[in-house]
């Protein structure tokens, strides 16, 4: 992964926030101005003293009344020092938060148009940090790191400046070795980088491991694989100590190595002043004030090791969400087409993820009013067909229609009005039953999620609940049954009420009695809609209008249940493998 700099890092943010960085700068030139007021004290003490010497001494029609102007010198500096930070500390910060703001809501937005199948390539633990971790990684340079750098080289640049003009041996001395300091950073900088990049991408990998872990557990223990999975993450964490004492290791060397570097300026600084006082070409009112302000040049530079450290992670933190921001959109119309017929019809349809080939110029129609099954082994596209028609990816060849409409010209969100999906894997919430069943239809009144419920053959295990409706059900549902999960997933499929329902055999997991509430509720669910189901018990689509048999990616039997018993092929051999009948 191409890291950038850390410039083009802060003005990336600031173009994808949206947000208009002038009260940022605002605050920078405040905080720089805080800075630079630091100074001017100390330059206030040197000019008292100068005079004071160069006058022979202080008597006292003149002591009192320069004492009295330093003074008041002094305090208004300190006040305008203060007027300064306040301002600085204020623009800056409410700049700084309402940039990542609106950065943190346009990540979330683009993350809300990926395609579906984009983000099934992430693990949970891995999106979770970088919406989390690596945002604010790049929040601390903004409300913190920004300035830093900036006064960091900004003022060593301004007092050296001015030190030229007193002495230029002695000034260059200060900063002789900044150069070397600096090569040394920028050579070690890609071995750095490569390092904490294996870093965090063991991170991640745990990241995923632990939320699998977590949200597994139960079946781990029951299974007695929860000492092998905790091996598994034991493995990782030894992997992620080791990487990060070689990141340290490696990070500390050169910058050890910068500060020394830095430091050996203050050497060559007093080697020359001696050398100068020796011949008396130095006086010792301007060794103090180079003295005075040695510390205010190197100090700052002494700190921008850390600095670039900590600005290194939140660089490569920003490269990973770009990458993020870079995964290729799915075309959306401008103007999302309409239709009022809901046959949906594949033609010529081609499609593989990545470089495996999965679905091989396959074409069918599945009419409204009726139910089309697929049928097919493990692995031969039946979920990639639902994918394909619910656009979590566009077909590599042919068109998808709905009501004679490509389902681009539909659009995502256009395509997603016509369609309900119930499948295996039920998506609920941490909130009430009330809460999980109305995202089906947000609008819908209390009524209509309670008659919902009720053709679901929910409301009887809902009412035994301890609030009802109002029951918290936990994180997935997991103080529901699967049976209880799946009937209210159909409750919200029927609140939708959309024209096509996809099903992905509901009923393949359950015991025969919760299988028949499910039937029962997927019945009402079905009625007078475009019914697309993938079957794993042919016993359950014998009824269908159309069962389509899929092998290896390709179309090679349709007809009804009767038509294709008569048929020698791969229906008849999987309808007497689960009966149990031998054909002839």
């Amino acid at each position: 992964m191409k890291v950038d700099s850390i410039w083009s890092v802060i003005l990336r943010v600031i173009q994808r926030s949206e947000r208009s960085p002038l009260q940022l700068f605002s605050g920078m030139v405040w905080r720089i101005a805080e800075r630079l007021l630091d100074v001017l004290p100390m330059l206030v003490c040197f000019w008292w003293l100068q005079e004071v010497l160069m006058k022979g001494g202080a008597g006292t029609d003149f002591v009192t009344p320069s004492i009295a102007m330093v003074t008041a010198l002094l305090v208004g500096i300190f006040a305008l020092q203060l007027f300064c930070a306040i301002h600085g500390q204020k623009n800056s910060f409410l700049a700084s938060y309402s940039i990542m703001g609106g950065y943190r809501e346009k990540l979330l937005d683009r993350v809300h148009q990926l395609p579906l199948g984009t983000l099934y390539r992430y693990r949970t633990g891995q999106l979770t940090e970088m919406v989390t971790d690596d945002v604010l990684r790049i929040e601390n340079i903004f409300t913190h790191l920004v300035i830093e750098v900036m006064t960091t080289l900004l003022i060593p640049v301004v007092l050296v400046a001015g030190l030229m003009w007193v002495d230029w041996q002695l000034a260059l001395s200060l900063i002789m070795g900044m150069p070397f300091a600096f090569w040394v950073l920028q050579a070690t900088r890609k071995l750095f980088v490569q390092m904490s990049q294996e870093k965090q991408a063991v991170y991640r990998d745990t990241s995923g491991l632990i939320v699998e872990f977590v949200t597994g557990i139960k079946t781990l223990r029951l299974y007695h694989r929860a000492e092998l999975w905790l091996t598994k993450l034991y493995r990782h964490f030894d992997e992620m100590i080791r990487l990060s004492i070689k990141v340290e290791q490696w990070g500390a060397i050169p910058v050890v190595l910068y500060r020394l570097l830095l430091e050996l300026g203050l050497v060559v600084f007093f080697l020359i002043a001696a050398n100068k006082v020796d011949a008396g070409s130095a006086s010792p009112l301007t060794l103090l004030l180079f003295m005075l302000l040695a510390h205010r040049v190197l100090s700052p530079l002494l700190e921008m090791g850390q600095h670039l450290t900590i600005l290194r992670y939140a660089v490569q933190s920003e490269g990973k969400l770009k990458a993020l921001y870079d995964e290729v959109l799915l075309n959306e119309p401008e103007q999302a087409a309409e239709v009022n017929e809901y046959s949906v019809c594949f033609d010529g349809v081609n499609f593989g993820y990545e470089s495996t080939p999965v679905l091989h110029n396959v074409s069918f129609t599945a009419r409204h009013h009726a139910v089309t099954a697929i049928v097919g082994p493990s692995g031969s596209g039946k979920s990639t067909v639902m994918n394909l028609l619910a656009r979590f990816y566009d077909p590599c060849q042919g068109t998808i229609t709905v009501g004679g409409k490509d389902v681009k010209a539909l659009g995502s969100e256009g395509l997603y009005q016509y369609i309900s999906m119930v499948f295996q894997q039920v998506q609920l919430f941490d909130g009430t039953i009330m809460d999980n069943v109305r995202i089906g239809r947000p609008i819908a009144s209390d009524e209509e999620v309670f008659a919902a419920c009720k053709m679901a053959h929910c409301d009887e295990f809902i009412n035994r609940l301890p609030a009802g409706y109002l029951t918290l059900i936990g994180e997935s549902g997991a103080s529901l049954s699967g049976g209880e999960r799946q009937r209210l997933s159909i409750a919200r499929a029927l609140l939708k009420n959309a024209p096509i329902i996809l099903l992905d055999e509901a009923t393949a997991s359950v015991d025969a009695i919760t299988q028949y509430y499910i039937q029962q509720a997927i019945s009402e669910l079905v009625k007078d809609k475009t019914v697309i189901i993938i079957a794993h018990r042919l016993s359950t689509i014998r009824d269908a209008d159309q069962i389509l048999v899929l092998d290896n990616g390709q179309l090679v039997q349709r007809g009804c249940h009767d038509e294709l018993l008569k048929q020698e092929g791969l229906y008849q051999e999987l309808w007497s493998a689960q009966s149990g009948v031998l054909m002839t």
